[in-house]
């Protein structure tokens, strides 16, 4: 069972080449607020906790480049709240940061009333939010024809109503501690 000091490792292993490059390239403005202020990678391997105190939120965080994200922010030193519709998964991810202070939720992106609850959590538990990862998506894999308008409708929902509500929500708390969001998308 891989322990608290392998986070780095477990990070890496899930970072394919596109995708690390891509969060690599955004993600110093996401931690300091501005482009403009120095970030060291380095500090990622040498035992430093920059991201002490702050709390960040991250989406479908239990698997992929969700779950490396959550895993680099913990090691960081971040608070990070996550959640996904894997229960299991949810559970997993637990045991791993049992040390870390997080908050993992098994929910669902395209319901509403579970995201309310699930940033009042975050409001309640620790007052502040300085970044969020939009990184949770459903591809339902149809071809045109054999796509139904429930399954596109429930791709709406998840990929662009759950970013854009969280969004609306977030943005006083972000606004507060000059946070950002980042949206990570494939096609």
């Amino acid at each position: 069972r891989p322990q608290w000091r392998d986070l780095p490792i477990l990070a890496n292993r899930f970072f394919h080449r596109g995708a690390q490059h891509a969060l690599m390239r955004t993600l110093p403005s996401m931690l300091t607020g501005s482009r403009n202020t120095p970030f060291q990678f380095s500090s990622i391997f040498s035992g430093d906790r920059p991201l002490k105190g702050k709390v960040f939120g991250v989406t479908g965080g239990t698997k992929g480049i969700g779950e490396a994200t959550v895993f680099l922010l913990a090691q960081l030193g971040a608070s990070v709240a996550t959640f996904s519709r894997s229960a299991e998964q949810v559970e997993t991810l637990k045991a791993l940061l049992h040390r870390a202070d997080v908050l993992v939720e098994a929910g669902d992106l395209g319901d509403k009333a579970f995201l309310d609850g699930f940033l009042n959590s975050i409001e309640a538990r620790w007052g502040r939010l300085d970044g969020w990862v939009n990184n949770a998506m459903l591809n339902t894999l149809q071809t045109f024809d054999n796509e139904t308008e429930e399954n596109f409708v429930r791709a709406l929902e998840v990929n662009m109503l759950g970013p854009f509500r969280i969004a609306k929500r977030i943005a006083p708390m972000l606004a507060a501690s000059q946070g950002s969001i980042v949206n990570i998308s494939s096609v």
